[in-house]
């Protein structure tokens, strides 16, 4: 009994048995192959055609009631049962009510709810048919067909803390012998994603070794904090590449138990058995979470899996810490990476997707791409070329992993006109490595991804392929010879990632360089001169000689200038508000468009955002307003200055290189700013003598203003004053400008006259002109100003006498007593010394 094993199904009087008879030596047939007359039917094993589950709310922890609608391939009859696997699922009581017309057809109107395993458990106690008149009695608003789906109610579960969309781990299965567990085929999404863009992964997964010698037997020690909680009967299952026990059963006093389980034909042609070898964790409380205290090793598939032991789980709020001793025997592989991506873990049962473990340290000497060269044919620019690709890896890469080629600035036109975006042939010998013979596209970012399909590439084989002219990959106007842009990575096979592999060779295109044609930067609003340390307005106009797609990042270098955001918003020109340049850059929600400024490396990134870029043929211009962006300029920054630099440092990559144009920064001062009186007495009139030397040239439309407060002029209609020396003839008509009510006196230059930076222009006031000093002036009197109108900020007179430092009426003075010496008084033969009396002669 037991000795056959009838298949799935078997239809009644099967043509496909037949009987001969045979010789003992099965050499002579003595009856010919001959049809069964008759066999019995064996019924097919129930599939649920339709499975989709919906919750009345989506909110993660939530007490919902769940729809469960399905189709079964046979009626469920009396004494079936339906077993539905609900991950993370809880309820107050095991009794779960239903509802809904189907209720009635299951014992007590309920399921019964196993707790520790999450099964729900749904006996079946009248007859269940999808099709016909009792389907469509149970469902009368669906199409009559072959199988009607129906619907039956759960009262009051619990959600779990999150669930994936079509979450593969809700599972179903019926009561029928050799009825395997199907996926229920649709259902929502619980939880909102994690920073990884999923709803469900490891916060933390982090391998330690010790020793960390390769090749060499070493503890192991894993620290894991799911997302979810996970349950008993749950696994963790860790894939480690290259890892390897040493040959003997026993090692280091430890004994590994070994069991032999069948292999599919998936790891051989022939399939057989495998060793799964029991490693023992380090008796620790944790160690108690899993079954057995154990962690199984699959040789054949380079697996380490951890179960939930029974009653047992395993946190989401705290980290779970085990080691597997270096007495077992686990070696290391010769090499790992850090953050090595061909280390990976996922969970079974509570289903969280496979994906890199977080911390694992490097081992050995590093991975890394030994050999690749990239070769267009032709090599021109604007050309729709042929792209040759040839590598060689230091590891070895598995079958499933993802081999990217990050091609930027080459773009793809699809030769039928549909999206450049999508699938491409791949050619050549070793083009049958790959999923399909083909290559996954990404216009947008530029980027090329293949996949291995079903063998290792050993470490030290050269792989080779290429893209044929017809698929329309199109090279820009120019690129370096072994161009950074040009870079390959395979982080899931330990291979660092993006831009830290560029080709050993790339085919230069073109014989001029890339550059950026036009760069400059202008500070203030229209004819605004640029004042130093201030906050002021900046435009920035560039333009490349190559297209920037999307993900580029044009960086300038800005040293002295500051900015108190670390996010810059950009602004159109105020020449044409409605130009785009701004737009092509980053932004939050269409409407705030932003660079990113790094105050430690003063510099300033504009990345080009998804679906822009930045076009060789024109101009893009943007602004940094001073209201909104805030940017101070440096003290001092000569014309085009050489520290003044740009490049792009993501994409498609230009050089640094200086910044074009830029204009000077200095400080807008008057260097010497010197008045002289004679006589130096106040309130009568005197002669003046002006000397000024500005740093910067003052022409004609920059009139200079005196500012020379409480001095007045004998008339006071008096408007023109007439000047002297031999610099008067740089003043408008050797004219000053008097308003007596303002207080100031303006100096306008000649027309067709400048006065050039650092050149001394001096002046006389005469006597005669009626200027009275004040009662009285400091020395270097800061409330004496000076300016010139739109390029010389007001500032005060550097050099002024004091004025007023005679007596004048009701005037009091202090007098000091002064003695030279100290004198001494003895009292009990100790010395001590008095201050001689002062007093005021104005006090009483």
């Amino acid at each position: 009994p037991g000795e056959f094993v009838l298949p799935e199904e078997v239809q009644a009087n099967n043509p496909g048995f037949m009987i001969e008879a045979r010789s003992r030596d099965t050499v002579d047939e003595l009856i010919p192959k001959t049809g069964v007359f008759q066999s019995d039917y064996v019924p097919g094993v129930r599939k649920f055609g339709v499975s989709k589950l919906n919750y009345s709310s989506l909110v993660p922890y939530d007490i919902v009631d769940v729809l469960f609608t399905f189709t079964c391939s046979r009626p469920l009859f009396d004494g079936n049962i339906i077993y539905l696997t609900l991950p993370g699922f809880q309820t107050s009581e095991t009794t779960v009510p239903l509802f809904g017309p189907l209720a009635d057809y299951f014992r007590d109107s309920a399921g019964r709810f196993d707790l520790p395993a999450n099964e729900l458990k749904l006996e079946v106690n009248r007859t269940i048919y999808f099709s016909g008149a009792g389907a469509e009695l149970l469902n009368p608003d669906a199409a009559p067909g072959e199988e009607i789906p129906i619907t039956l109610g759960f009262r009051s579960l619990k959600l779990p803390g999150a669930l994936y969309e079509n979450d593969p781990s809700l599972l179903l299965r019926n009561s029928d012998k050799m009825s395997t567990p199907q996926s229920v085929q649709s259902s929502p999404r619980v939880g909102e994603p994690l920073e990884g863009g999923e709803v469900k992964a490891f916060m933390v997964s982090e391998l330690s070794f010790n020793p960390m010698e390769p090749e060499n037997p070493s503890s192991i020690t894993l620290r894991l904090r799911p997302s979810i909680i996970l349950y008993q009967k749950n696994t963790i299952v860790l894939h480690l590449y290259g890892f390897k026990l040493t040959s003997r059963l026993t090692f280091g006093g430890l004994v590994r138990l070994n069991r032999t389980v069948p292999v599919p034909p998936l790891y051989g042609p022939c399939g057989g058995t495998e060793a799964i070898t029991s490693l023992p964790l380090e008796n620790t409380p944790e160690a108690d979470k899993f079954k057995n205290k154990v962690a199984e090793w699959n040789a054949v598939d380079w697996t380490l899996t951890l179960t939930v032991a029974d009653e047992r789980v395993i946190p989401n709020d705290i980290d779970t810490v085990v080691t597997i001793p270096w007495e077992t025997g686990l070696k290391l592989p010769s090499k790992l990476s850090e953050g090595d991506g061909l280390l990976t873990i996922e969970a079974l049962g509570s289903y969280i997707k496979r994906e890199p473990i977080k911390r694992v340290p490097a081992v050995g000497p590093p991975k890394y791409i030994t050999d690749s060269r990239l070769v267009f044919e032709p090599a021109e620019a604007n050309a729709q070329s042929r792209l040759e690709f040839e590598f060689t890896a230091n590891s070895d890469i598995l079958p499933g992993t993802r081999i990217h080629f990050k091609l930027g600035g080459i773009q793809r036109v699809d030769p039928t006109g549909g999206d450049p975006s999508g699938h491409i042939r791949l050619s050549g010998v070793n083009a049958p490595l790959f999923e399909g013979s083909q290559g996954a596209w990404d216009n947008g970012d530029q980027l090329l991804t293949v996949v291995v399909e079903s063998v290792t590439i050993l470490s030290g084989r050269q792989t080779s392929f290429f893209i044929e002219q017809d698929q329309g990959f199109i090279l820009p106007y120019a690129m370096y010879q072994t161009d950074p842009s040009l870079y390959m990575y395979i982080p899931e096979a330990g291979i660092p990632s993006a831009g830290t592999q560029t080709f050993n060779f790339t085919s230069r295109v073109n014989r001029a360089a890339k550059t950026f044609a036009l760069s400059q930067l202008e500070y203030g609003d229209g004819d605004a001169v640029p004042y130093p340390s201030t906050i002021s307005t900046i435009l920035i106009t560039l333009r490349p000689n190559v297209v920037l797609p999307q993900g580029s990042v044009i960086r300038l270098h800005l040293p002295g200038f500051q900015c108190r955001s670390a996010r810059p918003l950009l602004s159109p020109p105020t020449t044409n508000v409605l130009d785009p340049g701004y737009k092509r850059f980053m932004t939050t929600d269409g409407i705030a468009y932003y660079g990113t400024w790094d105050a430690a490396s003063e510099t300033l990134d504009l990345e080009v955002s998804p679906g822009q870029r930045v076009p060789n043929d024109a101009s893009t211009v943007v602004r940094l307003d001073a209201d909104i962006a805030a940017f101070r300029l440096p003290p001092r920054m000569s014309q085009n200055d050489e520290r003044l630099t740009i490049e792009v440092v993501s994409g498609q990559m230009i050089f640094i290189e200086r910044i074009k144009l830029s204009p000077m920064v200095v400080p807008r001062t008057f260097d010497v700013s010197k008045f002289v009186y004679e006589p130096r007495e106040a309130l009568r009139t005197f002669r003046m003598t002006v000397t000024l030397v500005p740093t910067v040239n003052i022409a004609a439309d920059s009139p200079i203003i005196i500012k020379l407060l409480d001095f007045r002029n004998i008339d006071r209609n008096t408007r023109s004053i007439y000047l002297t020396g031999r610099g008067a003839h740089m003043i408008e008509d050797a004219t000053a400008l008097w308003d007596q009510d303002a207080m100031e006196l303006t100096l306008p230059i000649a027309p067709g006259e400048s006065w050039a930076e650092f050149s001394e222009l001096e002046f006389q006031i005469e006597e005669s002109q009626g200027f009275i000093l004040p009662r009285s002036l400091y020395k270097n009197d800061p409330r004496l100003t000076i300016r010139s109108v739109g390029n010389i900020l007001e500032e005060p007179v550097k050099d002024s006498p004091l004025v007023g430092d005679g007596p004048y009426d009701e005037q009091q003075y202090c007098v000091y007593q002064f003695e030279r010496g100290i004198r001494y008084h003895m009292i009990n033969e100790a010395k001590y010394s008095t201050n001689v009396n002062r007093r005021c002669l104005s006090e009483p």
